[in-house]
């Protein structure tokens, strides 16, 4: 908890990434594959969060990745497949 109510979202991704397979456990998740099917659900979810507000603020382009529903719809598959992320990860 960073003090807003909201997970730490650094400290998770970091555990994320650590650990593909938590990672894959997590996208395939029920709660993931409605968020999946309504990527307007998930932009307003991220737009109310501050610490996501201010990544979008300093890094304009997530803004309008977060703003396009295919875009974000594209980077959550790609979530979903851990060989995936680490190579976009390293580019």
């Amino acid at each position: 908890n960073n003090g807003t109510g909201m997970p730490d979202l650094g400290s998770f991704q970091q555990q994320l990434m650590q650990n593909p397979q938590q990672m894959q456990q997590m996208m395939q998740s029920p709660m993931m594959q409605m968020l999946m099917d309504n990527p307007e659900f998930l932009q307003n979810i991220l737009q109310s969060n501050p610490q996501m507000q201010q990544l979008m603020q300093q890094h304009p382009e997530l803004s309008n990745v977060m703003r396009d529903p295919q875009l974000l719809r594209q980077g959550m598959e790609m979530a979903r497949n851990p060989h995936m992320l680490q190579q976009m990860m390293r580019s």
